[in-house]
Parts: C-alpha cells; structure tokens; sequence
C-alpha cells in the first residue's frame, strides 16, 4: 500500500524534470495555454496598478441657475422640433382645423363679388374656423407657432368683410391670406425637419 506522503510526493514532482514543483491543476494544462494565461493576468495586475495611480477627475460642482438655462436652451436648439413629441400632438390636434380653413378660404374666393352678400355659409364658415385657430393653444415651439398662424389674421380679416358684405375685399384679403401661409408652410417643413 502506498502511503499519503509518497502520493504527494508524486503530485509535486515535475513533469519536465526541471526541479520545479507544479501544481496538480496547472500539471494538466498544456504549456501553450499556461503562457496566455501568464501574460493576460500580468497585463489585468498592470492595469489595476495603473489605474489607482490614475489621479480622480476634479468633482463637476452643480450647475447654477444660470447654467441650468443656458443647458436648456441649447437642447431646445439642438432638438428638432418636428420629433418632439409635445410639437406632434400638437399639430395633430390643429390638422382638422387646418384643412377647414383651407376648404373654407377656397370656398371664399370662388364667391361673385357682383352678387352681393353671399347666400351660402362660406363666410360664417371663414370666420368660424378662424376663430377656432385664433383661440387655438400655443405651440410648444415659437418658431412653428409663428409659421402655422402665418396668414391667420388675413383670414379673419376677411370673414369679417364677407361676413359685412364686401365679398370683394373678402376675396382679395383671402387670397393674400393663402399666399402668405403658402410662403410660410415651406418654411414650416424646413423648421420641422431642423434645417
């Protein structure tokens, strides 16, 4: 029978016979896999060393009122407004609105001036929907506020006159209305899309 020192003995001799003890787990491994071993534990104690002699970055102190501003409008610079969220809900909520006063203005310029005051509701129609978009919120975004209510006070003008009886100016001041909401409708899209 073998004794317990005599296997030890044997577990600690070395394969190669250097002299050198190896342990029993690292006995079985191949000597090409030992070396990557080595050297990827001596590069991770490198890096640990190198990295706890690293001095800390100095603390952000937190930003003042002023800077907290500053940051905000830079974001709302950065961002652009036809992705916000706040800025779609609410163009969805004008659309029906929107293509109202379109319907309605044409409907307005197709009137005879000679006829006098119109018989059909075209301009109650006008001045309805122009209302509507005069109380309508503002936009979460100045720049797209402006562009939408761009003509709005040329159609309001222009119920009032249809609604008086003068379809005539009704119908110039309409047309200008609709020509500067068509010039202000392409600036709108390049707004949206951050340009």
């Amino acid at each position: 029978m073998v004794s317990n020192d005599e296997n030890q003995d044997d577990v600690d001799k070395p394969p190669d016979g250097t002299g050198r003890r190896v342990s029993p787990q690292l006995r079985d491994v191949p000597l090409r896999w030992r070396i990557p071993a080595v050297a990827v534990a001596a590069a991770l104690a490198i890096a640990l060393l190198l990295a706890g002699r690293v001095s800390p970055s100095p603390a952000v102190p937190p930003p003042d009122h002023a800077s907290a501003e500053i940051a905000r409008a830079a974001a709302a610079a950065t961002a652009v407004p036809g992705e916000e969220p706040g800025v779609q809900r609410w163009l969805k909520a004008r659309e029906k609105l929107q293509i109202e006063l379109v319907d309605a203005a044409v409907a307005v310029t197709k009137l005879d001036p000679a006829a006098g005051r119109p018989r059909d509701n075209s301009c109650a129609r006008l001045a309805a929907v122009s209302t509507a978009l005069n109380a309508f919120a503002a936009a979460p975004s100045a720049p797209v506020d402006k562009l939408t209510r761009a003509g709005l006070a040329k159609f309001t003008d222009s119920a009032k006159a249809c609604l008086a009886g003068d379809v005539a100016t009704a119908i110039v001041t309409v047309k200008a209305g609709l020509a500067e909401r068509a010039d202000a409708l392409n600036a709108l899209d390049a707004v949206l899309e951050g340009a």
